[in-house]
């Protein structure tokens, strides 16, 4: 990385892209507020760019003239905001101005996600691709529950891997419980569970760490106010707690970090598996 900020992409000898990595940029990439425009700014080259059939689905990320990371997949990277950030439906959007979105309440006991009870959530992977990192996570449904699992690398300055909800087109009320239950199956790693209680992208994450034993089926309650507010790992000073009444999202991440610099003491690199079978309230 040059001081000014830049990291050159360069893919060929005829090819060479530009990308400016601010903080600012990156972040409008991964929220609402990003714009295509954006991207086609940030990739303009001093030399003009032809037409060509050829194909460029990976770039490698060259940090100092002379040294090249790890290759960082830009397909993948595009699917990820693709995925979350859709614009939404016009009738959402509707009901939304207009005060009449719909909420669904769930009492004590009642079933937020399992794979006989979806409740149309969807689910995406969301890695550290959208930093400049290689590590790769899938969720996929099985008779057992979803199956969390893939790949962490700590390579191009990355480590972590999540799956997250699509925004949910009816806000959850769960007003009428102390806290979420996850039952699960891991490989001995700490995880994080992150509920949102707004429909900002990069708004407030409500965080709680929970431990897995290898191999082994585990059921583990979160209460609502043991959640910290956080963005990026860091602990925010927030005088307001969580709005159990309009629960927004649900994550579940895999990280070599816990909260502000603290490394996860229980994370490993490299291939992990976490099943999970179902989340309610209680």
């Amino acid at each position: 990385m040059h001081s000014s900020g830049e990291v050159y992409f360069p893919s060929c000898p005829r090819l060479k892209l530009k990308l400016m990595l601010r903080a600012d940029f990156f972040f409008r990439l991964v929220t609402s507020d990003f714009h295509f425009a954006d991207l086609r700014r940030a990739f303009r080259s001093p030399d003009p760019l032809r037409a060509s059939s050829r194909r460029v689905s990976r770039v490698v990320v060259q940090a100092q003239a002379g040294s090249e990371r790890e290759p960082w997949d830009f397909g993948r990277f595009a699917q990820t905001l693709l995925t979350f950030n859709a614009p939404p439906s016009p009738a959402k959007v509707l009901a939304k101005v207009f005060g009449s979105e719909k909420v669904t309440t769930l009492d004590k006991g009642e079933t937020l996600w399992s794979v006989n009870e979806t409740n149309d959530i969807d689910w995406g992977s969301l890695d550290d691709v959208v930093m400049g990192g290689v590590s790769v996570s899938s969720f996929e449904i099985s008779s057992q529950g979803g199956i969390f699992s893939g790949n962490i690398s700590e390579s191009n300055n990355g480590g972590f891997a999540g799956v997250r909800t699509k925004v949910f087109d009816s806000p959850f009320d769960l007003s009428k419980c102390a806290g979420i239950k996850i039952k699960f199956k891991g490989d001995g790693q700490r995880m994080k569970l992150v509920l949102r209680d707004d429909s900002d992208w990069n708004g407030i994450a409500w965080t709680a760490t929970f431990d897995t034993d290898a191999n082994r089926q585990r059921e583990t309650r979160i209460p609502f106010s043991t959640l910290k507010a956080t963005k990026y790992a860091k602990i925010l000073d927030t005088t307001s707690g969580f709005n159990s009444s309009n629960v927004c999202a649900v994550q579940l991440v895999l990280s070599k970090f816990e909260f502000e610099k603290d490394l996860n003491p229980k994370f490993k690199p490299g291939r992990f598996e976490f099943t999970l079978i179902d989340i309610s309230t209680y």
